[in-house]
């Protein structure tokens, strides 16, 4: 049986032997088997909590680093003094401009092994229970979904 990636409210992901991924797909992996993959999270922030955020999103960075994954970064929407361009710039009438209080984490591990020991270190590290204790007091975002991605070069 294959193991599901199932994300939890830290933005991770817990190891389940049900054999699906959170979209109820069958896993085509083996639990063994090495694969890089990246993890993306989009998280629905409050907007009058950035600077919190912003902190939480610190803490996760260097947890990721520390034990083994690349952080590429947390990224939030531009305002109108960033001067970005329209969404709808490369398809016009099919891109739409995305809410202003988004925000994106995207940080990969080179295997599924990697990612599970990356798990168990980090519930012990006082710095994963300084951020969890941050967020809980501080609620800085609202919800947020969890993605794993794998790279497709050719």
């Amino acid at each position: 049986m294959s193991k599901a990636l199932l994300p939890d409210v830290l933005g991770c992901a817990r190891v389940s032997t049900g054999g699906q991924d959170v979209a109820g797909q069958t896993m085509r992996l083996t639990p063994m088997e090495t694969v890089m993959f990246t993890c993306f999270i989009r998280y629905t922030i409050e907007s009058d909590r950035l600077d919190e955020f912003r902190g939480y999103a610190h803490s996760w960075i260097s947890l990721i680093r520390k034990y083994g994954g690349t952080h590429h970064g947390y990224f939030i929407s531009g305002t109108a003094e960033d001067n970005l361009p329209s969404a709808a710039f490369s398809f016009p009438g099919l891109g739409a401009e995305g809410p202003p209080n988004i925000a994106v984490a995207l940080f990969s591990f080179p295997s599924i092994e990697a990612y599970n020991q990356y798990r168990l270190a980090v519930s012990d590290d006082e710095a994963c229970k300084a951020a969890t204790a941050r967020f809980n007091e501080t609620k800085c975002f609202s919800s947020y979904e969890s993605t794993f991605l794998v790279p497709m070069f050719e």
